[in-house]
């Protein structure tokens, strides 16, 4: 049909996640200071099968799409290193701490591994636009995924993000427009991205649960030149922010972020 395409996305997700954490604890009457190091990396692998539908025509676009529960792969490689001074006021808070001059060597551990799986849950998701893309249209589109029904597929605990997540509603609104004076389109919009993660960060009963006080929400800007009716370079920028209350503790993130596209359509002649 003229009208109506269907298609599928085969995602690969690959990346790292880096911690290293230093806390240090003085014990000024009994004149004892600790200084514990620990930090590890994760590689974090995983895959996704996105089948969608799109009804379209001249000035109205309609699609959906759903993306099945994927399961993330993560290797795990963890260190941790204690060191003690007979003296509350050898370790100071700055940048420069040297450990290994005058404090005695307490515990530590080479490097140990973990390796374990997170399957992800489904995500759905439709939009529609009004308009003639390219010149002068409005488009808006919602996400939904329960990160609650999320899970471990290995020994860890079954009920972990059943009882610190939720769900979330995902929202993306934008509009474009040819510019009068310059062969570009600009581009504008809004988008919602909420914190899914409620806490508590513990397992105490008396934990503080995270209180979202500004949802993660974040404004874009772009532009868009068509080359030639193949290829075409889109810039985009989006400014995020959002805040939290956990307890007594306040949290506020503020994100930049800068994109690049370019999309390039194979010549319909070598289609036929």
């Amino acid at each position: 049909s003229p009208n109506f395409s269907v298609g599928a996305s085969i995602d690969v997700w690959t990346g790292k996640y880096k911690l290293n954490k230093r806390v240090l604890s003085n014990d000024y009457p009994g004149e004892v200071s600790w200084f514990d190091v620990t930090g590890g990396e994760d590689d974090i692998t995983g895959w996704s099968f996105k089948p969608a539908i799109l009804y379209h025509d001249k000035s109205f676009r309609l699609g959906a799409f759903v993306r099945f529960p994927m399961t993330f792969h993560i290797s795990q490689k963890n260190y941790e290193e204690l060191y003690s001074s007979d003296d509350g006021y050898f370790f100071n808070i700055h940048e420069n701490i040297d450990p290994y001059y005058g404090a005695h060597y307490l515990d530590s551990e080479d490097y140990y591994t973990a390796d374990y799986k997170i399957k992800a849950p489904m995500q759905v998701g439709f939009g529609l636009s009004l308009g003639t893309p390219g010149l002068s249209s409005i488009a808006f589109d919602v996400v939904y995924e329960n990160w609650g029904e999320a899970e471990f597929e290995d020994e860890y605990d079954p009920y972990y993000f059943q009882d610190k997540y939720r769900s979330a509603l995902n929202w993306r609104v934008g509009m474009e427009h040819k510019l009068p004076f310059i062969p570009v389109i600009g581009r504008i919009g809004d988008m919602r991205q909420p914190v899914t993660f409620k806490g508590p960060r513990g397992y105490d009963n008396s934990d503080p649960e995270i209180i979202v006080t500004d949802e993660r929400d974040f404004m874009t800007l772009g532009l868009s030149k068509n080359f030639n009716e193949n290829f075409r370079l889109d810039v985009g920028y989006a400014y995020g922010f959002w805040s939290e209350e956990e307890g007594a503790r306040e949290d506020k993130e503020s994100h930049n972020r800068l994109y690049f596209t370019l999309n390039y359509s194979m010549p319909e002649q070598y289609l036929k």
